[in-house]
């Protein structure tokens, strides 16, 4: 009896040797294909990283920069009087939160000390709008900017000072 259980169980032990093989065999061939999906998964995941990295440093570059000219016009900035000769109000919705966003864009034109005449373009979300005018607006309305004299295109809306 015993050499039949022995002999039933080498069985038993070929056969799975045998499916073994044959699944080890699958598998094999499926990994080739699988190596190269996983190849080029990690090479697009390499490249998003990249694009994500690259994004970043443009961002970052370019919110130095306002905040350089933002610096430089407050320091280095010369007040003068603007005329409106367009304003705009944009309207926007967002759906998913369902917020509703106003802004105005304002069109002005002011002239440098050296009669240099420049026109501009500034956008003022309607939360902002108190911040610069203390009364509603029209085209011919006289505004105060502030521009840098060496390059008036940088310009800016002069805020109203707020007594406390």
């Amino acid at each position: 009896m015993v050499e039949k259980s022995t002999s039933k169980n080498e069985q038993e032990n070929s056969e799975y040797l045998e499916k073994y093989a044959i699944n080890y065999k699958k598998k094999r061939k499926i990994s080739k294909t699988e190596k190269n999906e996983r190849l080029e998964s990690e090479k697009t995941k390499k490249l998003i990283k990249i694009i994500f990295v690259f994004l970043t440093i443009i961002g970052l570059i370019l919110y130095f920069f306002n905040k350089k000219n933002e610096i430089s016009l407050n320091k280095n900035g010369i007040m003068s009087k603007a005329i409106i000769t367009d304003i705009i109000e944009s309207d926007n919705f967002e759906n998913r939160i369902t917020t509703y966003v106003s802004s105005y864009i304002l069109k002005f034109e002011f002239s440098t000390k050296k009669n240099r005449k420049i026109k501009s373009t500034v956008e003022i979300s309607e939360s902002d709008f108190d911040s610069y005018f203390n009364k509603e607006i029209k085209v011919s309305d006289t505004i105060e900017i502030i521009y840098l004299p060496k390059k008036p295109e940088l310009n800016k809306l002069k805020r109203i000072e707020i007594m406390k």
